[in-house]
């Protein structure tokens, strides 16, 4: 025992450094001017929702939202190796529009209409590199939490989920590219593993963002995909588009 803890030594004592806060590197650093250590925005996010649901003979629906977002990421002070830990909060809060499909019967009669949609995710976030080409500076940001949300899909409650909530955990990256202090690229990608009623399979959210201080438009593809039914999995695209403020 005593052996292996002697060549473990020195692996758990690099991780350690990587991972303390080297006060040493603090002073002045600031990767993007900024919006790398620190980024808050507020906006308007709408998507089109569109899928096939199991077991329903083939039946589409087709869901329209909008709603109001806010998004925070702000890192420590750099560690002893300039790499950054963190933490990324969402909160989404809006209405969806749910169409019944159509001759899809067999569900409660309330799963149509205007509802309430809300989503939360919280991640700890870890700038793991970060290399300069020229004046492009880049970085690359590891994400892995948790979330929750509500009325986020119709599937849910067709599938028999009554409370419509639905919580996951969740994975993820950001390739992060600036051009000086205004103008800042992120392309971020996200893993949710997530369930039905009875059926498990898989979410996977894309986003595009381009930041043009203070402005912030971007593009996001989320698809989702059931698996576990024989009869035929659900397929669900949602493609939508958002327009925030950067603080």
């Amino acid at each position: 025992m005593s052996a292996r803890l002697h060549h473990l030594g020195p692996s758990l004592l690099v991780l350690a450094l990587g991972l303390l806060p080297g006060a040493s590197r603090a002073e002045g650093y600031d990767p993007f001017d900024g919006y790398g250590n620190h980024s808050l925005r507020l906006g308007l996010t709408g998507d089109l929702v569109s899928g096939e649901l199991p077991r329903s003979g083939g039946a589409t629906y087709v869901q329209k939202t909008l709603m109001a977002e806010f998004n925070a990421m702000a890192f420590s002070d750099p560690t002893v190796f300039g790499t950054l830990l963190g933490v990324d909060f969402d909160v989404a809060l809006g209405i969806r529009v749910v169409d019944r499909p159509e001759g899809f019967s067999g569900a409660e009669e309330a799963i149509d209409g205007v509802k309430v949609a809300a989503r939360i995710d919280f991640e700890f976030t870890y700038d793991l590199l970060r290399w300069k080409i020229h004046a492009l500076r880049q970085r690359l940001i590891l994400t892995a939490g948790g979330g929750a949300d509500y009325n986020s899909h119709p599937w849910q409650l067709l599938n028999g989920s009554e409370s419509g909530w639905r919580a996951y955990p969740l994975i993820g990256l950001h390739l992060q590219s600036a051009l000086g202090s205004v103008l800042v690229l992120d392309v971020a990608y996200r893993y949710v593993p997530t369930q039905s009623k009875d059926d498990v399979g898989a979410e996977h959210r894309a986003e595009v963002a381009l930041v043009i201080k203070p402005l912030v438009v971007g593009v996001q593809l989320t698809t989702t995909r059931l698996l576990a039914d024989p009869s035929g999995p659900l397929d669900q695209r949602q493609l939508g588009a958002f327009l925030a403020w950067a603080f």
